[in-house]
């Protein structure tokens, strides 16, 4: 099994693929990166280019499931909602046949750090401990935040595999 996880803004795709692991991690991370939109290239374009490049992903990675952050909360941010709206539609239209799972941020600091009013710093720690990322690779917030999602679409599947993380973080 393995979860490709998207946080979608207005500007931006971000995606990391996780898979269960079986070690010192409940999880690991496969691969990460992000879709960068041009800002003088056409919306219909960049939402057709982050569709193609994700459906790519997907494909080069054996991905069997993905999930993504709910837009919503990017409207309290203004401006940029309409168009972390439509690069969702884009994201839903190009991976439909993975059946995409749809994640609040405070379903993904349940599963990150086991209650959903941590921080973004602790989600992002959480995270990179969960999934075992080494200390001195840097990563974005855009990245965790989608390594998170891609824990709660595994936790929706494989919730057993994740229950020793979940009271792990909230030990700490």
């Amino acid at each position: 099994m393995r979860v490709l996880g998207i946080d979608t803004g207005s500007t931006h795709l971000a995606w990391a693929v996780v898979a269960p692991a079986e070690g010192p991690t409940p999880a690991v991370l496969l691969a990460h990166g992000a879709v960068e939109g041009k800002p003088h290239t056409p919306l219909a374009y960049r939402l057709w280019a982050a569709g193609q490049e994700l459906g790519q992903v997907a494909r080069a990675h054996q991905v069997s499931h993905v999930g993504y952050e709910l837009v919503f909360q990017h409207a309290r941010r203004g401006g940029g909602a309409m168009d972390a709206a439509l690069f969702t539609g884009a994201v839903l239209a190009a991976l439909a046949l993975y059946e995409p799972e749809g994640y609040t941020p405070n379903q993904v600091k349940a599963v990150a750090v086991g209650h959903g009013g941590a921080d973004k710093k602790q989600v992002a720690a959480h995270v990179r401990e969960l999934v075992g990322v080494p200390a001195g690779l840097r990563l974005s917030a855009h990245v965790t935040d989608a390594i998170g999602v891609a824990l709660c679409r595994l936790a929706q599947e494989r919730p057993l595999d994740l229950l020793p993380l979940v009271a792990a973080a909230r030990t700490r």
